[in-house]
């Protein structure tokens, strides 16, 4: 059963030749034998390069051979502006506009020197479009729910402060005229306890509130969503 638990190979991409991956970039006589080392190795195939600093992507570029990249790697004055490259080197020519234009696109999408992609069928606002509007299917269903509960639970806790108001004031009246201690006593007890009640009655309103406040969080974030 030799080879049973072996590994598939990756398979080779067929427009990626040859690739020279994060070599440093310095002076002197050390930037004289790198780039004999690349012109053995590259010699006049198209490449698609990319100059980082500090990890980052600064400059994306095409040629034929090392072209501009050449002077990229000699010019003391550029030097500060990179610290690294990579070149990939690829099996058709016809393709190295594309591939630059699709790795500067990829990396400043907004960058006005972005290579214009007229021809490719543009299917971001598709996306977006399909997107809102599964937002606002649940932004709808969310509100047939949230908004009849809100004014359900709106008119209860109105007519219940009513209520407690007007038994305040109503009690108020009561109390004042009454000359006899005792009576006021009596009337004050009385209205704490039918004040106890309602807000007994408020209180069973909380699990409605609660769930209209996730209801409403709910919508808050769906709208943050949309595009």
């Amino acid at each position: 059963m030799a080879g049973k638990g072996k590994a598939k190979a990756p398979k080779q991409l067929a427009l990626i030749a040859k690739r020279i991956e994060w070599l440093p970039i310095k002076s002197g006589e050390f930037s004289d034998r790198m780039l004999k080392a690349l012109d053995k190795n590259i010699r006049k195939q198209p490449i698609v390069y990319g100059l980082f600093k500090n990890g980052k992507l600064v400059v994306v570029g095409q040629s034929e051979g090392l072209g501009k990249l050449r002077s990229y790697i000699m010019s003391n004055k550029k030097k500060q502006w990179w610290d690294r490259f990579a070149i990939y080197t690829l099996s058709k020519r016809k393709y190295l506009n594309d591939i630059e234009a699709l790795t500067v696109r990829m990396s400043w999408p907004t960058k006005a020197a972005a290579k214009n992609f007229t021809r490719a069928s543009n299917m971001t606002n598709s996306v977006k479009g399909d997107v809102n509007k599964w937002i606002n299917g649940q932004m709808k269903g969310t509100a047939r729910t949230l908004r009849p509960m809100e004014k359900r639970y709106s008119r209860i806790r109105k007519k219940l402060e009513g209520k407690a108001n007007k038994l305040r004031k109503t009690y108020m009246k009561r109390i004042m005229k009454a000359k006899d201690i005792k009576i006021q006593k009596r009337l004050r007890a009385e209205r704490d306890k039918r004040l106890k009640d309602i807000g007994a009655q408020v209180k069973k309103l909380y699990p409605w509130q609660k769930n209209i406040t996730m209801l409403q969080r709910k919508m808050r974030e769906l709208q943050k969503l949309k595009f």
